[in-house]
C-alpha cells in the first residue's frame, strides 16, 4: 500500500474546500441571476402577480414601474412621472402593494383586498406592459394595444375644435377669452327718466351678485390666472333721446329701438372713460337707471351687440328689468362676446325640450353657474399639455381607462373628446362632430335662484354628462346637446333620469362612436372604461 505524505493530504483537503466554495459561489450566482430575472420584467402575464421588489421595464428601458411601500409608481430615468395615489390618478389616497392580471382585468390589491380594477376582459394571452410613453397598457399576443390607462398622465393628441361654426376656431371680431377681461361699465339715463342715486358701486354689486361674477371667472380660468377688471364710469350719462323713443310704449313688450340705443351708448364711451381707442379684450357694459324698474313695462332680455367702435367690438345692454337677475345673466352675455351662440331650447321654451339645462351658462343663465368643459377648453382656460393634459382626445380603436376629475380639481383629466364615427382618419384634426364626457358642475334650483338662497338642483360630481358638439347644427337644434339614454317622454319620464348618467351605468348607443362603463369613485371622480368602436 502506498504511503500518502502529510503534504499531499493537506493539498487534497485544500483542493476539496476550494471546489466546495466554488460550487457554493456558482450556486449563489445562479440564484441571484434567477432572482434578478424574476424581479426584472417586461410584461405581466395572465394570472401572474406583480409585487414589491419587482420592476416592470418599458421596451426602451427608460421607464420603470414598481411598488413602493404603499403606491405603484412609474419613473423615467429614475424620476417619478406618475403615482397611483396622486390627485386625479387611479387610486387617490389609497394604499396598494400588489397587482394581478386576470383574464385581461387588472386588479390592484392592498394585501388580499381589491382596491381598484380596470373592468377589462381580454384573452388569456394578453399581457400588461408599461409603454415607452410611461402609460400602462394591455397588449394582445400580436402586440397590438387593447387597453391604455389614461389617468393623470396621458400622451394624447391635441384635441381639436370643430372645423367651423360658433364652437369652432375664433375669429378676430370677438373678445379673446385668454386675456384679462376689461369691462367698461357705462351708467346711462334719459331726459324723461333721470337717475338720482350716486352709489355706483352698489349698482355694480347687484349686477355681479356682490362680486361673484369676478370670482367665478377667476375659478374657471385659474389655470391661466384669468381675471376680470371692472372699470366703472361712476357718473350718469344722459342719452340724446328719451326712454319713450328707445322703448316705445305702444309697441310689443319686447320691441325697442336697439340700433339707435347701442349707437348712442357707443358714442358716449370715449368721453366717459377718457380713451380714444379700446383693445380687443374689452367689453362695454351699459347699465341703465334702476330707479324706474317698478314702472318698467318692457320685457326685453339682456342683449349682446356687435358694435366695432374704436376697438370695442361688443356691447352688453342691461335694462331696468334686468336688476332682478343674478351675475349669471352678465356672464351669459360675456359668453356671446367670446363668439358662443345660445344653447337653450328654441321657442316655445318648454322645459322638457331643454338639451343643456343649467349645465352650461349658454344653456340657462338662471340655473347655470359656469361654462361646460368644452367651452373651458375652447376659451383657452384648459391649456393643452401633451404629457399631462386636462382634456384628452381618444381616436384609436381600443379601450381606455380614464379617471375623470371635476373641472374644479387642481389635477387630473377633466374632459374626454372623441370624434364621431362619420369623422374620417384624414379629418381627425378638423372634425364636424365631437362627443364629450365630463362631470357635472353646480346647477341652481329655479325657486332657490330667484329667492337668492343659493341652493342647488345638482352639486358638482352628482352626475356624468355625455354630449355632442356639432357643425352644421341640425334643424331646430343647438351646437352642443346632452345625449339622452333614450327618447324623452314628457308624460312618463323624469328629465334627469334620461339625460344624465350615474354610477354603474353603461352608455351604449348605435349612434355613438364609443361605449362607456361608468364607476363613481372618491372625491367626486369617475372611473370610466371607454371602448372606441370600429369606424
Amino acid at each position: 500500500m502506498d504511503v500518502v505524505s502529510k503534504a499531499d493530504k493537506t493539498l487534497a483537503l485544500q483542493t476539496h474546500h476550494v471546489m466546495k466554495n466554488s460550487s457554493t459561489l456558482i450556486l449563489s450566482l445562479l440564484f441571484a441571476l434567477t432572482t434578478f430575472a424574476q424581479n426584472k420584467k417586461y410584461f405581466v402575464s395572465n394570472n401572474e402577480s406583480f409585487v414589491l421588489g419587482q420592476i416592470l421595464y418599458s421596451k426602451d428601458r427608460q421607464i420603470t414601474a414598481s411598488f413602493g411601500k404603499s403606491t405603484f409608481t412609474i419613473k423615467k430615468q429614475g424620476l417619478i412621472i406618475w403615482n397611483s395615489n396622486d390627485e386625479g390618478s387611479i387610486l387617490p389616497k389609497s394604499k396598494v402593494n400588489k397587482l394581478v392580471l386576470k383574464n385581461g382585468n387588472i386588479l390592484f390589491y392592498k394585501n388580499d383586498s381589491i382596491v381598484w380594477q380596470s373592468f377589462t376582459k381580454f384573452p388569456t394571452s394578453s399581457k400588461l406592459i408599461v409603454g415607452n410613453d410611461g402609460i400602462l397598457k394591455i397588449i394582445s399576443s400580436k402586440k397590438t394595444i387593447l387597453w391604455e390607462n389614461f389617468a393623470l398622465k396621458a400622451n394624447s393628441l391635441k384635441p381639436p375644435l370643430l372645423y367651423a361654426g360658433s364652437e369652432g376656431p375664433f375669429t378676430k371680431g370677438f373678445v379673446n377669452p385668454t386675456n384679462k377681461l376689461k369691462l367698461y361699465v357705462l351708467f346711462v339715463d334719459w331726459a324723461d327718466a333721470k337717475a338720482i342715486t350716486k352709489n355706483f358701486d352698489s349698482i355694480w354689486s347687484v349686477v355681479t351678485s356682490n362680486g361673484t361674477l369676478e370670482k367665478s371667472f377667476a375659478q374657471q380660468g385659474k389655470a391661466i390666472n384669468l381675471t376680470v377688471e371692472p372699470l366703472l364710469s361712476k357718473k350718469w350719462v344722459t342719452l340724446p333721446k328719451t326712454s319713450a323713443y328707445y322703448f316705445p310704449t305702444d309697441s310689443t313688450d319686447s320691441y325697442w329701438n336697439w340700433q339707435d340705443y347701442t349707437k348712442d351708448c357707443a358714442a358716449a364711451l370715449n368721453s366717459a372713460f377718457n380713451l380714444d381707442t379700446f383693445i380687443n379684450n374689452s367689453i362695454a357694459v351699459i347699465l341703465s337707471n334702476p330707479e324706474i324698474a317698478d314702472k318698467w313695462a318692457k320685457d326685453i332680455p339682456c342683449g349682446n351687440h356687435e358694435i366695432h367702435y374704436k376697438g370695442m367690438n361688443t356691447m352688453i345692454t342691461f335694462l331696468p328689468n334686468h336688476y332682478t337677475k343674478k351675475y349669471t345673466a352678465l356672464m351669459h352675455e360675456i359668453g356671446h362676446s367670446y363668439g358662443t351662440n345660445e344653447l337653450y331650447a328654441f321657442p316655445p321654451f318648454n322645459w322638457y325640450d331643454e338639451e343643456m339645462m343649467g349645465f352650461d351658462m349658454m344653456g340657462d343663465s338662471h340655473l347655470a353657474t359656469s361654462f361646460i368643459g368644452y367651452h373651458h377648453y375652447r376659451y383657452g382656460w384648459l391649456p393643452f399639455v401633451k404629457d399631462d393634459p386636462k382634456v384628452i382626445y381618444l381616436t384609436n380603436q381600443h379601450s381606455y381607462s380614464v379617471t375623470l376629475t371635476p373641472l374644479s380639481a387642481k389635477k387630473g383629466i377633466n374632459v374626454v373628446l372623441i370624434p364621431d364615427k362619420r369623422v374620417t382618419k384624414d379629418s381627425l384634426e378638423l372634425p364636424s362632430k365631437l362627443w364629450g364626457i365630463e362631470i357635472c358642475q353646480d346647477v341652481q334650483g329655479t325657486e332657490q335662484f330667484f329667492a337668492g338662497k343659493g341652493e342647488k338642483m345638482f352639486s358638482e360630481g352628482d352626475k356624468l354628462l355625455i354630449y355632442t358638439v356639432e357643425y352644421p347644427e341640425l334643424p331646430n337644434k343647438r351646437a352642443i346637446r346632452l345625449f339622452p339614454k333614450k327618447e324623452f317622454n314628457k308624460d312618463t319620464d323624469r328629465w334627469r333620469n334620461v339625460f344624465l348618467y350615474n354610477d354603474n351605468e353603461v352608455f351604449d348607443n348605435i349612434e355613438a362612436p364609443m361605449t362607456v362603463e361608468i364607476h363613481k369613485v372618491e372625491n367626486n371622480n369617475y372611473q370610466l372604461l371607454i371602448t372606441l368602436k370600429p369606424r
